[in-house]
Protein backbone atom coordinates (compact mmCIF):
# COMPACT_ATOMS: atom_id res chain seq x y z
CA UNK A 1 0.00 0.00 0.00
CA UNK A 2 1.39 3.46 -0.96
CA UNK A 3 1.56 5.89 1.95
CA UNK A 4 0.68 8.75 -0.42
CA UNK A 5 -2.61 7.02 -1.09
CA UNK A 6 -3.28 6.39 2.59
CA UNK A 7 -2.89 9.39 4.93
CA UNK A 8 -4.34 7.18 7.64
CA UNK A 9 -1.33 4.86 7.39
CA UNK A 10 1.09 7.79 7.66
CA UNK A 11 -0.71 9.09 10.72
CA UNK A 12 -0.64 5.62 12.28
CA UNK A 13 3.12 5.34 11.71
CA UNK A 14 3.74 8.77 13.24
CA UNK A 15 1.46 8.08 16.17
CA UNK A 16 3.10 4.77 17.07
CA UNK A 17 6.73 5.60 16.39
CA UNK A 18 9.06 5.60 19.40
CA UNK A 19 11.28 8.06 17.52
CA UNK A 20 10.82 11.80 18.00
CA UNK A 21 9.56 13.20 14.67
CA UNK A 22 8.64 16.69 13.60
CA UNK A 23 8.57 18.74 10.39
CA UNK A 24 9.32 22.46 10.15
CA UNK A 25 9.26 25.07 7.37
CA UNK A 26 12.06 27.57 6.99
CA UNK A 27 11.37 31.18 8.00
CA UNK A 28 13.42 33.48 5.77
CA UNK A 29 14.42 37.12 6.04
CA UNK A 30 12.13 39.15 3.75
CA UNK A 31 15.07 41.08 2.23
CA UNK A 32 18.02 38.68 2.16
CA UNK A 33 16.16 35.39 1.93
CA UNK A 34 18.39 33.87 4.61
CA UNK A 35 16.86 31.31 6.96
CA UNK A 36 16.41 32.96 10.35
CA UNK A 37 14.05 30.50 12.05
CA UNK A 38 11.74 27.53 11.58
CA UNK A 39 8.07 26.99 12.19
CA UNK A 40 6.87 23.53 13.17
CA UNK A 41 4.11 22.16 10.96
CA UNK A 42 3.85 18.56 12.14
CA UNK A 43 4.73 16.65 15.32
CA UNK A 44 4.22 13.07 16.41
CA UNK A 45 3.04 12.18 19.93
CA UNK A 46 6.52 11.06 21.03
CA UNK A 47 8.06 14.47 20.32
CA UNK A 48 5.04 16.33 21.69
CA UNK A 49 5.25 14.45 24.99
CA UNK A 50 8.99 15.00 25.20
CA UNK A 51 8.66 18.75 24.58
CA UNK A 52 6.11 19.22 27.34
CA UNK A 53 4.03 21.46 25.06
CA UNK A 54 0.72 20.85 23.38
CA UNK A 55 0.60 20.30 19.63
CA UNK A 56 -1.16 23.65 19.15
CA UNK A 57 1.51 25.49 21.16
CA UNK A 58 4.30 23.85 19.15
CA UNK A 59 2.71 24.85 15.84
CA UNK A 60 1.86 28.37 17.00
CA UNK A 61 5.45 29.35 17.89
CA UNK A 62 8.70 29.42 15.98
CA UNK A 63 11.43 26.92 16.79
CA UNK A 64 13.75 29.58 18.30
CA UNK A 65 10.89 30.90 20.42
CA UNK A 66 10.39 27.42 21.81
CA UNK A 67 14.11 26.63 22.07
CA UNK A 68 16.20 29.84 22.07
CA UNK A 69 19.36 27.84 22.94
CA UNK A 70 19.16 26.30 19.46
CA UNK A 71 20.51 29.48 17.84
CA UNK A 72 23.83 29.06 19.69
CA UNK A 73 24.28 25.41 18.73
CA UNK A 74 25.73 23.72 15.68
CA UNK A 75 22.39 21.96 15.28
CA UNK A 76 20.69 25.11 13.94
CA UNK A 77 23.44 25.50 11.32
CA UNK A 78 22.99 21.82 10.47
CA UNK A 79 19.28 22.40 9.74
CA UNK A 80 20.09 25.31 7.39
CA UNK A 81 22.81 23.29 5.62
CA UNK A 82 20.42 20.40 4.86
CA UNK A 83 17.80 22.74 3.35
CA UNK A 84 20.26 24.82 1.32
CA UNK A 85 22.25 21.86 -0.05
CA UNK A 86 19.52 19.25 -0.17
CA UNK A 87 21.96 16.75 1.35
CA UNK A 88 20.45 14.66 4.16
CA UNK A 89 22.33 14.24 7.44
CA UNK A 90 22.65 11.29 9.80
CA UNK A 91 24.76 11.52 12.96
CA UNK A 92 24.95 12.56 16.59
CA UNK A 93 24.56 16.18 17.64
CA UNK A 94 24.97 18.00 20.95
CA UNK A 95 22.09 20.22 22.10
CA UNK A 96 22.37 22.54 25.13
CA UNK A 97 19.09 23.07 26.96
CA UNK A 98 18.02 25.43 29.73
CA UNK A 99 18.31 22.90 32.55
CA UNK A 100 20.59 20.26 31.04
CA UNK A 101 22.29 19.20 27.85
CA UNK A 102 21.53 16.32 25.52
CA UNK A 103 23.06 14.20 22.79
CA UNK A 104 20.77 13.16 19.93
CA UNK A 105 21.16 10.57 17.20
CA UNK A 106 19.51 12.49 14.33
CA UNK A 107 18.30 12.03 10.79
CA UNK A 108 17.60 15.26 8.82
CA UNK A 109 15.95 15.38 5.39
CA UNK A 110 14.85 18.28 3.19
CA UNK A 111 11.13 18.53 2.31
CA UNK A 112 10.13 21.45 0.03
CA UNK A 113 11.49 24.54 1.84
CA UNK A 114 11.55 22.78 5.14
CA UNK A 115 13.06 19.90 7.06
CA UNK A 116 11.93 16.60 8.55
CA UNK A 117 13.67 15.75 11.83
CA UNK A 118 13.91 12.25 13.33
CA UNK A 119 15.90 11.79 16.54
CA UNK A 120 16.39 9.66 19.63
CA UNK A 121 18.02 10.66 22.90
CA UNK A 122 21.46 9.01 23.28
CA UNK A 123 22.59 11.12 26.24
CA UNK A 124 22.75 8.07 28.52
CA UNK A 125 25.08 6.34 26.06
CA UNK A 126 27.39 9.37 25.98
CA UNK A 127 27.37 9.61 29.76
CA UNK A 128 28.29 5.94 29.99
CA UNK A 129 31.08 6.43 27.45
CA UNK A 130 32.33 9.43 29.41
CA UNK A 131 32.28 7.46 32.65
CA UNK A 132 34.19 4.63 30.98
CA UNK A 133 36.73 7.13 29.68
CA UNK A 134 37.10 8.72 33.12
CA UNK A 135 37.48 5.30 34.73
CA UNK A 136 40.11 4.37 32.15
CA UNK A 137 41.97 7.62 32.84
CA UNK A 138 41.70 7.03 36.59
CA UNK A 139 42.95 3.46 36.17
CA UNK A 140 45.88 4.65 34.07
CA UNK A 141 46.72 7.36 36.62
CA UNK A 142 46.51 4.76 39.40
CA UNK A 143 48.74 2.35 37.50
CA UNK A 144 51.29 5.04 36.70
CA UNK A 145 51.22 6.27 40.30
CA UNK A 146 51.79 2.80 41.72
CA UNK A 147 55.21 1.98 43.15
CA UNK A 148 54.64 -1.60 41.97
CA UNK A 149 55.63 -2.56 38.44
CA UNK A 150 52.52 -3.91 36.70
CA UNK A 151 52.22 -5.88 33.46
CA UNK A 152 48.95 -7.03 31.87
CA UNK A 153 49.58 -9.99 29.56
CA UNK A 154 47.52 -12.23 27.28
CA UNK A 155 48.29 -15.91 26.73
CA UNK A 156 49.54 -17.00 23.30
CA UNK A 157 48.62 -20.61 22.49
CA UNK A 158 49.80 -23.04 19.83
CA UNK A 159 47.57 -25.19 17.62
CA UNK A 160 47.21 -27.70 20.47
CA UNK A 161 46.00 -25.06 22.93
CA UNK A 162 49.24 -25.00 24.93
CA UNK A 163 50.47 -21.63 26.21
CA UNK A 164 53.80 -20.93 24.51
CA UNK A 165 54.21 -17.24 25.36
CA UNK A 166 52.42 -14.12 26.59
CA UNK A 167 51.77 -10.84 24.79
CA UNK A 168 52.47 -7.83 27.00
CA UNK A 169 49.42 -5.59 26.52
CA UNK A 170 49.92 -2.90 29.14
CA UNK A 171 52.77 -1.70 31.34
CA UNK A 172 52.79 1.10 33.90
CA UNK A 173 55.49 3.71 34.46
CA UNK A 174 57.00 1.79 37.39
CA UNK A 175 58.12 -0.89 34.92
CA UNK A 176 60.70 1.55 33.57
CA UNK A 177 62.09 2.06 37.08
CA UNK A 178 62.42 -1.70 37.58
CA UNK A 179 63.67 -2.72 34.13
CA UNK A 180 65.05 0.55 32.68
CA UNK A 181 62.78 0.01 29.65
CA UNK A 182 59.98 2.50 28.74
CA UNK A 183 56.45 0.99 28.71
CA UNK A 184 55.94 1.84 25.02
CA UNK A 185 58.88 -0.42 24.13
CA UNK A 186 57.24 -3.30 26.00
CA UNK A 187 53.56 -3.07 25.06
CA UNK A 188 52.63 -5.36 22.18
CA UNK A 189 55.81 -7.43 22.46
CA UNK A 190 56.09 -11.09 23.44
CA UNK A 191 57.26 -11.81 26.98
CA UNK A 192 59.87 -14.46 26.13
CA UNK A 193 61.08 -12.46 23.17
CA UNK A 194 62.12 -9.59 25.44
CA UNK A 195 62.74 -11.50 28.67
CA UNK A 196 63.83 -15.06 27.83
CA UNK A 197 65.18 -15.60 31.34
CA UNK A 198 61.61 -16.15 32.56
CA UNK A 199 61.82 -19.76 31.39
CA UNK A 200 64.98 -20.69 33.26
CA UNK A 201 64.03 -19.10 36.59
CA UNK A 202 60.50 -20.55 36.59
CA UNK A 203 58.48 -17.34 36.28
CA UNK A 204 57.01 -18.42 32.92
CA UNK A 205 55.70 -21.70 34.38
CA UNK A 206 54.22 -19.72 37.26
CA UNK A 207 52.31 -17.44 34.85
CA UNK A 208 51.06 -20.45 32.87
CA UNK A 209 49.84 -22.07 36.09
CA UNK A 210 47.94 -18.92 37.04
CA UNK A 211 46.35 -18.66 33.57
CA UNK A 212 45.29 -22.31 33.57
CA UNK A 213 44.11 -22.69 37.19
CA UNK A 214 43.11 -19.18 38.24
CA UNK A 215 45.02 -19.62 41.51
CA UNK A 216 47.18 -16.56 42.37
CA UNK A 217 50.89 -17.25 42.78
CA UNK A 218 53.88 -15.46 44.32
CA UNK A 219 57.60 -16.07 44.04
CA UNK A 220 60.96 -14.39 44.52
CA UNK A 221 63.67 -15.48 42.10
CA UNK A 222 66.90 -14.32 40.56
CA UNK A 223 66.58 -13.29 36.89
CA UNK A 224 69.36 -13.12 34.33
CA UNK A 225 69.35 -13.11 30.53
CA UNK A 226 71.66 -12.33 27.65
CA UNK A 227 70.21 -8.84 27.25
CA UNK A 228 71.97 -7.47 30.31
CA UNK A 229 69.11 -7.72 32.82
CA UNK A 230 70.39 -9.25 36.06
CA UNK A 231 68.67 -8.98 39.43
CA UNK A 232 66.28 -10.34 42.03
CA UNK A 233 62.52 -9.91 41.50
CA UNK A 234 59.53 -10.48 43.75
CA UNK A 235 56.57 -11.45 41.56
CA UNK A 236 52.83 -11.81 42.15
CA UNK A 237 50.45 -13.01 39.41
CA UNK A 238 46.63 -13.15 39.31
CA UNK A 239 44.27 -14.18 36.53
CA UNK A 240 41.99 -11.48 35.15
CA UNK A 241 40.25 -13.81 32.66
CA UNK A 242 41.01 -17.26 31.21
CA UNK A 243 43.51 -15.72 28.78
CA UNK A 244 44.71 -12.65 30.70
CA UNK A 245 47.09 -12.43 33.66
CA UNK A 246 48.13 -9.36 35.67
CA UNK A 247 51.72 -9.50 36.88
CA UNK A 248 52.94 -7.27 39.71
CA UNK A 249 56.63 -7.24 40.51
CA UNK A 250 59.34 -5.44 42.46
CA UNK A 251 63.03 -5.24 41.74
CA UNK A 252 64.41 -6.35 45.11
CA UNK A 253 68.05 -6.62 44.05
CA UNK A 254 69.21 -3.94 46.47
CA UNK A 255 67.20 -5.46 49.32
CA UNK A 256 68.75 -8.86 48.63
CA UNK A 257 72.21 -7.31 48.58
CA UNK A 258 71.63 -5.61 51.93
CA UNK A 259 70.05 -8.77 53.33
CA UNK A 260 73.11 -10.80 52.40
CA UNK A 261 75.41 -8.12 53.78
CA UNK A 262 73.45 -8.12 57.05
CA UNK A 263 73.50 -11.93 57.20
CA UNK A 264 77.26 -11.97 56.67
CA UNK A 265 77.65 -9.24 59.28
CA UNK A 266 75.52 -11.16 61.79
CA UNK A 267 77.53 -14.30 61.17
CA UNK A 268 80.76 -12.40 61.75
CA UNK A 269 79.27 -10.84 64.88
CA UNK A 270 78.19 -14.23 66.24
CA UNK A 271 81.64 -15.66 65.58
CA UNK A 272 83.21 -12.68 67.30
CA UNK A 273 80.81 -12.99 70.24
CA UNK A 274 81.66 -16.66 70.69
CA UNK A 275 85.39 -15.95 70.64
CA UNK A 276 85.05 -12.88 72.85
CA UNK A 277 82.89 -14.83 75.28
CA UNK A 278 85.53 -17.50 75.69
CA UNK A 279 88.37 -14.99 75.96
CA UNK A 280 86.47 -12.87 78.50
CA UNK A 281 84.98 -15.70 80.54
CA UNK A 282 88.29 -17.48 81.10
CA UNK A 283 90.00 -14.58 82.98
CA UNK A 284 86.82 -14.04 84.99
CA UNK A 285 86.73 -17.68 86.01
CA UNK A 286 90.34 -17.41 87.18
CA UNK A 287 89.59 -14.22 89.12
CA UNK A 288 86.65 -15.92 90.82
CA UNK A 289 88.60 -19.11 91.57
CA UNK A 290 91.76 -17.39 92.83
CA UNK A 291 89.82 -14.93 94.96
CA UNK A 292 87.95 -17.83 96.55
CA UNK A 293 91.29 -19.53 97.31
CA UNK A 294 92.54 -16.31 98.91
CA UNK A 295 89.51 -16.21 101.20
CA UNK A 296 89.70 -19.90 102.08
CA UNK A 297 93.48 -20.08 102.68
CA UNK A 298 94.52 -16.55 103.67
CA UNK A 299 91.45 -15.02 105.29
CA UNK A 300 93.24 -14.46 108.61
CA UNK A 301 96.24 -12.85 106.95
CA UNK A 302 94.04 -10.64 104.77
CA UNK A 303 92.08 -9.27 107.69
CA UNK A 304 89.96 -6.39 106.42
CA UNK A 305 91.19 -7.23 102.92
CA UNK A 306 88.64 -10.07 102.77
CA UNK A 307 85.95 -7.47 102.08
CA UNK A 308 87.94 -6.20 99.09
CA UNK A 309 88.29 -9.74 97.76
CA UNK A 310 84.53 -10.30 98.19
CA UNK A 311 83.85 -7.14 96.21
CA UNK A 312 86.21 -8.37 93.51
CA UNK A 313 84.30 -11.66 93.37
CA UNK A 314 80.95 -9.85 93.12
CA UNK A 315 82.23 -7.67 90.28
CA UNK A 316 83.53 -10.73 88.42
CA UNK A 317 80.20 -12.54 88.83
CA UNK A 318 78.31 -9.48 87.58
CA UNK A 319 80.56 -9.41 84.53
CA UNK A 320 79.93 -13.12 83.92
CA UNK A 321 76.17 -12.53 84.12
CA UNK A 322 76.44 -9.58 81.76
CA UNK A 323 78.42 -11.56 79.18
CA UNK A 324 75.90 -14.42 79.36
CA UNK A 325 72.94 -12.05 78.92
CA UNK A 326 74.63 -10.23 76.04
CA UNK A 327 75.22 -13.54 74.26
CA UNK A 328 71.59 -14.51 74.82
CA UNK A 329 70.43 -11.17 73.43
CA UNK A 330 72.68 -11.28 70.36
CA UNK A 331 71.53 -14.83 69.56
CA UNK A 332 67.87 -13.78 69.18
CA UNK A 333 67.71 -13.61 65.40
CA UNK A 334 64.53 -13.15 63.41
CA UNK A 335 65.57 -16.08 61.19
CA UNK A 336 65.28 -18.46 64.13
CA UNK A 337 61.87 -17.06 65.05
CA UNK A 338 60.52 -17.75 61.57
CA UNK A 339 60.94 -21.49 62.23
CA UNK A 340 57.51 -21.49 63.85
CA UNK A 341 55.68 -24.48 65.18
CA UNK A 342 52.74 -24.91 67.57
CA UNK A 343 53.85 -24.21 71.14
CA UNK A 344 51.74 -25.28 74.13
CA UNK A 345 52.34 -22.50 76.65
CA UNK A 346 50.92 -24.61 79.50
CA UNK A 347 53.71 -27.15 79.02
CA UNK A 348 56.37 -24.51 78.38
CA UNK A 349 55.54 -22.52 81.55
CA UNK A 350 55.54 -25.72 83.62
CA UNK A 351 59.06 -26.47 82.35
CA UNK A 352 60.22 -22.96 83.28
CA UNK A 353 58.72 -23.31 86.77
CA UNK A 354 60.54 -26.63 87.17
CA UNK A 355 63.82 -24.84 86.41
CA UNK A 356 62.92 -22.18 88.99
CA UNK A 357 61.75 -24.70 91.57
CA UNK A 358 64.55 -23.96 94.06
CA UNK A 359 63.88 -20.19 93.98
CA UNK A 360 60.12 -20.78 94.28
CA UNK A 361 60.62 -22.92 97.39
CA UNK A 362 63.23 -20.58 98.86
CA UNK A 363 60.96 -17.53 98.55
CA UNK A 364 57.80 -19.52 99.50
CA UNK A 365 56.19 -18.12 96.35
CA UNK A 366 52.58 -18.81 95.42
CA UNK A 367 52.15 -19.16 91.66
CA UNK A 368 48.76 -19.51 89.97
CA UNK A 369 48.70 -20.52 86.30
CA UNK A 370 45.42 -20.32 84.41
CA UNK A 371 44.71 -22.15 81.18
CA UNK A 372 47.05 -20.69 78.59
CA UNK A 373 46.91 -20.86 74.80
CA UNK A 374 48.62 -22.72 72.01
CA UNK A 375 50.33 -20.42 69.56
CA UNK A 376 52.77 -20.48 66.66
CA UNK A 377 56.28 -19.59 67.74
CA UNK A 378 59.85 -20.54 68.53
CA UNK A 379 59.84 -22.52 71.77
CA UNK A 380 63.45 -21.66 72.69
CA UNK A 381 62.84 -17.92 72.44
CA UNK A 382 59.44 -18.11 74.16
CA UNK A 383 61.07 -20.00 77.01
CA UNK A 384 63.45 -17.06 77.49
CA UNK A 385 60.47 -14.68 77.74
CA UNK A 386 58.81 -16.55 80.60
CA UNK A 387 62.14 -17.36 82.26
CA UNK A 388 62.91 -13.63 82.48
CA UNK A 389 59.43 -12.48 83.53
CA UNK A 390 59.00 -15.15 86.22
CA UNK A 391 62.56 -14.62 87.51
CA UNK A 392 61.85 -10.89 87.83
CA UNK A 393 58.56 -11.55 89.62
CA UNK A 394 60.39 -13.80 92.10
CA UNK A 395 63.22 -11.28 92.53
CA UNK A 396 61.50 -7.89 92.88
CA UNK A 397 59.50 -8.66 96.03
CA UNK A 398 58.74 -6.78 99.22
CA UNK A 399 61.01 -7.74 102.13
CA UNK A 400 59.48 -10.55 104.17
CA UNK A 401 56.48 -10.95 101.83
CA UNK A 402 56.31 -14.20 99.80
CA UNK A 403 55.79 -13.56 96.07
CA UNK A 404 52.29 -14.08 94.65
CA UNK A 405 52.33 -14.50 90.86
CA UNK A 406 49.43 -15.08 88.46
CA UNK A 407 49.57 -16.11 84.81
CA UNK A 408 46.40 -15.75 82.75
CA UNK A 409 45.30 -15.78 79.14
CA UNK A 410 42.65 -13.82 77.27
CA UNK A 411 41.68 -13.10 73.68
CA UNK A 412 41.82 -9.49 72.47
CA UNK A 413 40.71 -7.80 69.28
CA UNK A 414 42.79 -5.20 67.49
CA UNK A 415 40.55 -2.46 68.91
CA UNK A 416 41.28 -3.67 72.45
CA UNK A 417 45.06 -3.36 72.19
CA UNK A 418 46.48 -0.83 74.68
CA UNK A 419 47.31 2.61 73.34
CA UNK A 420 50.97 2.99 72.43
CA UNK A 421 51.67 -0.74 72.17
CA UNK A 422 54.79 -1.21 70.04
CA UNK A 423 54.17 -3.50 67.05
CA UNK A 424 56.68 -3.80 64.21
CA UNK A 425 54.09 -5.26 61.82
CA UNK A 426 50.58 -4.20 60.82
CA UNK A 427 48.06 -5.19 63.52
CA UNK A 428 45.85 -8.19 62.78
CA UNK A 429 42.29 -8.78 63.97
CA UNK A 430 42.89 -11.05 66.97
CA UNK A 431 45.57 -11.46 69.63
CA UNK A 432 46.33 -13.87 72.46
CA UNK A 433 47.11 -11.82 75.59
CA UNK A 434 49.26 -13.49 78.26
CA UNK A 435 49.48 -11.60 81.55
CA UNK A 436 52.19 -12.20 84.17
CA UNK A 437 51.13 -10.30 87.31
CA UNK A 438 52.86 -10.02 90.68
CA UNK A 439 52.35 -8.16 93.95
CA UNK A 440 55.95 -7.04 94.27
CA UNK A 441 57.60 -3.65 94.64
CA UNK A 442 56.30 -2.25 91.33
CA UNK A 443 57.75 0.78 89.56
CA UNK A 444 56.84 4.26 88.37
CA UNK A 445 55.00 3.96 85.02
CA UNK A 446 56.95 6.97 83.77
CA UNK A 447 59.69 4.39 83.08
CA UNK A 448 57.35 1.93 81.31
CA UNK A 449 59.02 2.24 77.90
CA UNK A 450 62.59 2.60 79.19
CA UNK A 451 62.59 -0.66 81.16
CA UNK A 452 62.68 -2.57 77.85
CA UNK A 453 65.88 -0.82 76.73
CA UNK A 454 69.09 -2.82 77.04
CA UNK A 455 71.17 -2.02 80.17
CA UNK A 456 68.42 0.15 81.67
CA UNK A 457 67.97 -0.62 85.38
CA UNK A 458 65.69 1.12 87.86
CA UNK A 459 67.90 0.03 90.78
CA UNK A 460 71.48 1.08 91.48
CA UNK A 461 74.53 -1.15 91.82
CA UNK A 462 74.21 -1.26 95.60
CA UNK A 463 70.58 -2.36 95.39
CA UNK A 464 69.74 -5.82 96.78
CA UNK A 465 68.08 -6.57 93.43
CA UNK A 466 70.85 -7.94 91.20
CA UNK A 467 70.61 -7.80 87.42
CA UNK A 468 72.21 -6.67 84.17
CA UNK A 469 69.34 -4.76 82.55
CA UNK A 470 69.18 -7.19 79.61
CA UNK A 471 66.27 -9.45 80.63
CA UNK A 472 63.37 -7.23 79.55
CA UNK A 473 65.24 -6.22 76.38
CA UNK A 474 65.32 -9.94 75.53
CA UNK A 475 61.56 -10.15 76.18
CA UNK A 476 60.82 -7.28 73.80
CA UNK A 477 63.11 -8.63 71.08
CA UNK A 478 61.44 -12.05 71.22
CA UNK A 479 58.01 -10.40 70.97
CA UNK A 480 59.25 -8.41 67.95
CA UNK A 481 60.43 -11.65 66.37
CA UNK A 482 56.94 -13.11 66.86
CA UNK A 483 55.13 -10.07 65.37
CA UNK A 484 53.74 -9.31 68.81
CA UNK A 485 54.18 -6.71 71.52
CA UNK A 486 54.76 -6.31 75.25
CA UNK A 487 53.87 -3.62 77.74
CA UNK A 488 53.69 -3.25 81.51
CA UNK A 489 51.27 -1.78 84.05
CA UNK A 490 52.54 -0.99 87.53
CA UNK A 491 52.22 1.07 90.69
CA UNK A 492 55.04 1.45 93.17
CA UNK A 493 54.53 -0.77 96.18
CA UNK A 494 51.56 -2.60 94.64
CA UNK A 495 53.01 -4.86 91.96
CA UNK A 496 53.46 -5.15 88.20
CA UNK A 497 51.59 -6.80 85.33
CA UNK A 498 53.40 -7.61 82.10
CA UNK A 499 51.05 -8.10 79.13
CA UNK A 500 52.26 -10.09 76.12
CA UNK A 501 50.31 -9.89 72.85
CA UNK A 502 50.79 -12.72 70.35
CA UNK A 503 49.02 -12.97 66.97
CA UNK A 504 46.19 -15.44 67.58
CA UNK A 505 47.01 -17.68 64.62
CA UNK A 506 46.33 -20.77 66.69
CA UNK A 507 44.34 -20.16 69.85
Amino acid sequence: MDANESPELLQAVLANSLTNIYAANAVRHHNTGQIIDFRITLVNPTFRDRSGFSGEHLRANSLLTLYPELSQSTLFERFIQVIETGQPFRGEEYFPNRSSSFWYDMSLSKFDDGIVVNFIDVTAKHQTQQEILQQAQLLQATLDGSISSILAVTAIRDEHGQIIDFRMDKANQAVERSLSIPPEQIEGRKLLEMFPGNVENGFFDLYVQVAETGIPQQATQHYKDGNGLDGWFEVSAVRQSPEKVVITFFNVTESKRLERKLRDSNQSLNEFAAIASHDLQEPLRKITSFSQLLIEQYAQALGDGVDLVNRMQSAAKRMQMLIKDLLDYSSLSKDEATAHHPVDLDSLVNEVLTDLEFTVQETRAKIEVGELCILMGNSFQLRQVFQNLLSNALKFTKPGVPPHIKLSCDKKTRAELPTGLRLLTKPIESYCQITVADQGIGFDEAYRDKIFDAFHRLHGRNSPYMGTGIGLAIVRKVMDNHDGGVTAFSRQGEGTSFALYFPAIVY
